[in-house]
C-alpha cells in the first residue's frame, strides 16, 4: 500500500489558513494476486426478478483518491474565534469512533492502526463555530452514504414488486431514497490549563437509511440515533477517558413475497425457471383439495416459473394468512390449472410471506481507559475495560402465530456501532477486532433448534459477523517504553495484553449456551526512526481462543456444508512497514 498525500493553504500563518485543500491517493497491490481492488456488489432486476451481481475484482493496477477536502474559514483574519466550513472526503468520528467512526469504504486489509484499513472517507460537509475561544466549540456534519436517485432510471427501478405492504400505489423506487448521517457534538472545556485539560463531548447521530437489505434489496428501513456522552481528563503525569453511547430508533422490516424465481440446471440439462416458495403436485384422484399443505409430502416440487403461472399468482391475495395454503384460482374456485393437462394442486410454502416487524433499537456501550507516564523510566502504563451489549437473534418464532403487538414491538438489545474501526485507544487491539475473527450473530448457528413456521429474519444476513463493536468484553492493559539509550532513534516499545469475552453467547449443537470466553490477546508495536527521514515499525500479535471457539469447533461460518469452519487453534498476524518523510 501507497499513499501520495498533498496540501496547498492560503495562508499568513500556517496555523490558521484561510483556504486549505488536502488531498491523499492510493495505491493497493498484492502480491501473488491478480485482483487488486474489488468493486461494490449490486443487484439488477430482470424480468421482475431481482440478481444479486457479487463484487468482483479489478485486474487493472488503480490509483484512487482516498481522500480529498477543501476547507474555508469564515472568521476574520484577527479573530480569535475560528469558524470553518470543510467539504469533500474527510474523516470524521465522535468520541472514540464507536457509534460514528470514518470507515466509509474499509478494506480490511491489515495495518498499523484500524484507521489504516479505510480506503476511503465518506462524502460530506461540516462546520465547526468556536463559541468560547478555547472553551466551547460546535461542531454539525451531515455525510450523503448513499444515493439511489442519481437517475431517471434509477427511480423508476421495480424494487417494491414483493413488497405485500406497498402503500405507495407504485412499485418503483420513487424518489428522495438517500441513506445520509447528520451528527451535532458540541465541546465543552471547563478546564483547559497546560497540566489539567479536561474535555466534555455529548453527541447526537442521526442515521436515515431505507431501502437496505435484510433478505432482499430493499426490504427494510432504519431509521437510528444514537445519543453519547465522551469525557476525558489529561494531566502532568496521567490521562483517563470514559465514553458512553446508547442507540434508539428503529428498524422497519416490509411485509414481503419471499416467492421468488430460481434459474437452475434441470436433469436433462436445460437451464430453468422454479418459484421458490410455490410447491404442486399432480392430483387426479378426485378427492377434496386439502387446505393445507403437508410439507411431508415428498411429491410435491417447486412450480415452475413459466408466464402462464406467473400471471395466475398474480391473481391471488398475498397475505401472511395465505401461507401453507391451497392456492385457488378467483375465477375457478378451486384448485387452479396452471398450464398442464392433469389437475394441480398448488400451494404457497408456510414461509412464503412475510409480515411486517418493527425491531426497536435498544443497544448501548461503555468504554472507560487511563495511563500513567514514569517519567524517569521513560515509561507509560495503560489500562481499559468495555463492554458493548449483544443481541443474537433465535429465529425460532413462528410469525403465522405471532401477535400483530409481538411482531411491531421487538427489541434488539445488541449496540449498532456506524462506520467504526474502533481497537482501543491507549490500549490497543490488532487480532481481534482490528483483523475479523469471525463472531457468531444467530444464537443457533448450529440449526440445533428448529426453525418452525414463518421464522423472522436474523438481523445479519451471515451467520457470522466481523469487526463490530457489538456483543462484546474487553480488559486489558499496556505498557510503553522509550530506551533513554535509543532516544536519538524515537525508539519505542508497547506490548498490549487484552482478555475478551461474548456477553450473549450463541448455542452449542448440543443447544447449551456456549461458554462467554473468547480469548486472550498478546500484542507487540515496535517503531524506530533512521537517519531523521526513515521509520520502520512493526506490529505483531497472537490470539489463543477462549472456550467459546472450543464449544463451537467445526460450525460452518456460512451456515452451509461448504465454506469455512470454526476451529480453536491459536491464530496471529504480523506487520511491517516503512515511511520514508521527505
Amino acid at each position: 500500500t501507497a499513499d501520495f498525500k498533498f496540501n496547498i493553504m492560503y495562508a499568513q500563518d500556517p496555523e490558521d489558513p484561510r483556504v486549505d485543500f488536502y488531498s491523499a491517493w492510493r495505491f493497493r497491490h498484492n502480491y501473488g494476486g491478480q485482483g487488486q481492488v474489488t468493486d461494490s456488489s449490486s443487484a439488477i432486476t430482470i424480468a421482475n426478478t431481482i440478481v444479486n451481481i457479487p463484487a468482483t475484482p479489478i485486474t487493472k493496477h488503480l490509483l484512487w483518491t482516498r481522500e480529498a477536502w477543501l476547507k474555508l474559514a469564515l472568521d476574520n483574519i484577527d479573530s480569535d474565534r475560528h469558524v470553518f466550513a470543510q467539504f469533500g472526503l474527510f474523516p470524521y468520528q465522535v468520541g472514540n469512533g464507536i457509534s460514528l467512526g470514518a470507515s466509509y469504504q474499509a478494506s480490511g486489509f491489515m495495518g498499523f492502526s484500524s484507521g489504516f484499513t479505510i480506503d476511503q472517507y465518506a462524502p460530506g460537509a461540516t462546520v465547526h463555530v468556536d463559541v468560547v475561544p478555547d472553551v466551547l466549540d460546535f461542531n454539525a456534519y451531515f455525510a450523503l452514504l448513499l444515493n439511489q436517485n442519481e437517475k431517471v432510471e434509477q427511480n423508476n427501478e421495480l424494487i417494491r414488486v414483493q413488497q405485500i405492504d406497498n402503500t405507495t400505489g407504485s412499485n418503483t423506487r420513487g424518489t428522495s431514497t438517500q441513506s445520509w448521517i447528520f451528527a451535532l457534538n458540541p465541546k465543552w472545556m471547563p478546564f483547559h490549563a497546560k497540566d489539567n485539560k479536561v474535555t466534555i463531548e455529548p453527541y447526537l447521530v442521526q442515521y436515515h437509511a431505507p431501502d437496505q437489505k435484510l433478505e432482499f434489496p430493499a426490504d427494510a428501513d432504519v431509521y437510528m440515533r444514537t445519543f453519547g456522552l465522551y469525557v476525558s481528563q489529561e494531566t502532568k503525569n496521567a490521562e483517563w477517558s470514559m465514553e458512553f453511547g446508547m442507540n434508539g430508533g428503529f428498524q422497519n422490516v416490509k411485509a414481503w413475497d419471499r416467492n421468488i424465481a430460481n434459474i437452475v440446471v434441470a436433469d436433462d440439462g436445460k437451464m430453468t425457471a422454479l418459484f421458490s416458495k410455490v410447491v404442486a403436485k399432480v392430483d387426479n384422484s378426485g378427492e377434496d383439495f386439502p387446505l393445507y399443505l403437508d410439507p411431508t409430502d415428498p411429491d410435491f416440487e417447486p412450480l415452475p416459473a413459466t408466464t402462464d403461472n406467473i400471471k395466475a399468482l398474480l391473481l391471488i391475495a398475498r397475505e401472511v394468512d395465505q401461507n401453507g395454503r391451497l392456492i385457488e384460482h378467483v375465477n375457478l374456485g378451486h384448485s387452479v390449472l396452471l398450464g398442464a393437462d392433469d389437475e394441480l394442486l398448488v400451494y404457497s410454502t408456510y414461509d412464503r410471506f412475510r409480515p411486517a416487524q418493527r425491531k426497536i433499537f435498544d443497544g448501548w456501550f461503555f468504554v472507560t481507559d487511563g495511563c500513567y507516564k514514569i517519567k524517569k523510566w521513560n515509561t507509560k502504563i495503560s489500562w481499559m475495560g468495555a463492554w458493548a451489549s449483544g443481541d443474537l437473534d433465535d429465529r425460532v418464532t413462528d410469525a403465522n402465530k405471532a401477535s400483530e403487538s409481538f411482531l411491531m414491538n421487538q427489541r434488539y438489545e445488541g449496540f449498532v456501532p456506524l462506520q467504526s474501526v474502533y481497537a482501543g485507544d491507549k490500549v490497543n487491539m490488532f487480532v481481534m477486532l482490528n483483523q475479523g475473527i469471525p463472531r457468531f450473530s444467530v444464537a443457533d448457528p448450529t440449526g440445533a433448534k428448529k426453525f418452525i413456521g414463518n421464522p423472522l429474519p436474523p438481523t445479519a444476513s451471515k451467520l457470522s459477523f466481523e469487526n463490530a463493536f457489538s456483543n462484546i468484553m474487553i480488559l486489558g492493559s499496556a505498557v510503553e517504553w522509550k530506551p533513554k539509550q535509543l532516544e536519538e532513534y524515537e525508539t519505542k516499545f508497547k506490548i498490549n495484553a487484552l482478555v475478551y469475552g461474548m456477553p450473549t453467547p450463541p448455542f452449542t449443537k448440543n443447544h447449551e449456551r456456549a461458554h462467554k470466553f473468547l480469548g486472550t490477546e498478546l500484542n507487540l508495536k515496535i517503531g524506530v526512526k533512521v537517519l531523521q527521514v526513515i521509520e520502520l515499525s512493526s506490529y505483531t500479535g497472537v490470539l489463543f481462543p477462549g472456550q467459546l471457539y472450543t464449544d463451537m469447533k467445526g460450525i460452518s461460518l456460512s451456515g452451509s456444508t461448504s465454506g469455512g469452519v470454526i476451529g480453536d487453534s491459536p491464530c496471529y498476524a504480523v506487520n511491517f512497514g516503512f515511511k520514508f518523510v521527505f
